[in-house]
């Protein structure tokens, strides 16, 4: 959802080429905060005002808050290695986290952070495959039908 929520809020209200809606860009990133719960605590964990580059970088590279990727990506790696089987769904999520752990939020403008984000969501996509062809082989054989 954190993914989505940036893609669509952020692709489509600010155009770079609209200046007049310039002042309003720090709203549109406090609103992507409060549509996530996120505002209190990027206010504590980044102590500086609300820009694009410090919440991006505060959704794709926080590991203590709950919806920004990293967690989500460590929460679901714990869970996988508890489980047997599990090979090429880490395998998928380790070089998921990578990708995000490298990405430079600040070299990100509207167009390559779109891009970024239909990476990840393909990316988020092939690992749900892995898991339920892994652990949901009924529910493949039961679409296919």
């Amino acid at each position: 959802m954190t993914t989505r929520i940036v893609d669509v809020k952020a692709g489509h209200f600010i155009s770079e080429d609209i200046i007049e809606l310039r002042p309003f860009e720090d709203m549109l990133w406090m609103s992507i905060l409060e549509s996530l719960g996120a505002y209190q605590m990027y206010r504590q964990s980044m102590q500086t005002r609300v820009n694009r580059i410090a919440v991006l970088t505060f959704l794709f590279h926080n590991k203590e808050f709950p919806r920004s990727l990293p967690y989500c990506i460590e929460n679901i790696r714990y869970n996988l290695s508890c489980l047997a089987n599990n090979d090429d769904s880490l395998l998928i999520l380790k070089h998921f986290g990578k990708i995000i752990q490298e990405a430079s939020m600040s070299e990100m403008d509207n167009d390559i952070l779109h891009g970024f984000i239909d990476q990840l969501q393909i990316n988020i996509g092939t690992l749900h495959n892995s898991i339920t062809k892994t652990y949901f082989p009924d529910i493949i054989e039961q679409k296919a039908s």
